[in-house]
């Protein structure tokens, strides 16, 4: 486990996309290892996302919100074969979509998972967050993966064709709501889950047979250990539903007397995913903060205010978001 800089690392990053792909060259640490798997982890904010990466390295502290990009990464070796496991996370997913591109890259984009965190306990900024998020993730992997993912059109499951995972976070939270309002959650995010071709399970931090559960899930993204858990759609249980497994039969009507089995497209499943998300959970954008710095919590940067740090560190975001818009133009 190491940790870096992560506004040189996303600079760096970025600059390397920018430039012209040399297939020859590789970079010094990454070709050390016989295999490399990058796990790239985003979604709603303060709903364990740190958390669950720290206790996939057996770091128990309280977890910082994460602003901007964090990077961690885990070795393994086995026989004579060392393997690289990097964890990009992205905080603040609803302001900086865009630096997807920073975390899913040319050169890992053939091991590359996708761990998507929602926040049930605030489902009216769900929108807010997955459509930029899903959109992008989806547009730079359809950009850069050689082949393409197979579509079950029969099923209606439009993969990415990489594995990917939605996790119901706060669980110990989420189980004591009213149970319809449960049940009309779950039926809309196994909806979500299946249509995408993407894993759903429920975690929570505070509970140690999902922290079990998220410590297995983590370390089959990142190292291919086995990983056999059952799929369970009891509301009365943490539910998980593997990729593939679960049937539009079987979550039933999203919205009442507009029920539908098939669907054309990708975006005809998520108009109809967003429709019914609205139709039981009122959708609010969420406000954009005016600086990068007030993304982060005001009443901490109250507290602990440092002028010098916090311009440094406004300078490097604009920095990094810079070169993004300068490398978006140049593949524009």
């Amino acid at each position: 486990m190491a940790f870096v800089d992560i506004f040189d690392k996303g600079i760096e990053l970025l600059k390397q996309q920018k430039a012209e792909t040399n297939g020859n060259e590789k970079d010094r640490f990454t070709s050390e290892f016989n295999k490399t798997k990058t796990v790239f982890i985003c979604g709603m904010d303060k709903c364990g996302k740190t958390s669950f990466i720290n206790r996939f390295f057996d770091k128990n502290e309280n977890a910082e919100p994460t602003f901007g990009l964090a990077y961690k990464f885990a070795t393994k070796t086995r026989v004579n074969n060392k393997e690289l496991a990097e964890f990009w996370e992205l905080g603040n997913s609803s302001v900086l979509a865009s630096l997807t591109s920073v975390c899913i890259t040319t050169k890992n984009i053939d091991n590359l998972s996708v761990v998507i965190f929602i926040d049930p306990s605030n489902p009216q900024n769900i929108e807010a967050v997955i459509s930029p998020l899903l959109k992008r993730i989806r547009d730079q992997v359809t950009k850069l993966a050689a082949k393409k993912a197979d579509n079950d059109l029969g099923k209606s499951i439009f993969s990415l064709g990489k594995p990917w995972v939605f996790v119901v976070a706060k669980y110990d939270e989420f189980q004591n709501f009213d149970t319809e309002r449960k049940r009309t959650m779950l039926k809309i995010l196994r909806f979500l889950a299946h249509v995408n071709g993407a894993t759903l399970m429920s975690y929570s931090i505070y509970q140690e047979v999902l922290v079990g559960r998220g410590k297995g899930l983590a370390g089959n993204l990142a190292f291919d250990t086995s990983f056999n858990t059952p799929n369970y759609t009891d509301i009365l249980k943490p539910e998980f539903i593997d990729a593939g497994t679960d049937s539009i039969e079987d979550i039933g009507e999203l919205i009442h007397g507009r029920s539908r089995a098939t669907f054309d497209s990708i975006q005809d499943a998520m108009d109809y995913f967003f429709l019914a998300l609205n139709e039981n959970f009122k959708q609010q954008p969420i406000e954009q903060p005016t600086s990068a710095l007030e993304a982060n919590n005001e009443e901490e940067n109250k507290k602990f205010a440092e002028p010098l740090l916090d311009a440094a560190v406004e300078e490097r975001f604009r920095e990094m978001e810079f070169m993004d818009k300068d490398m978006s133009r140049g593949h524009a």
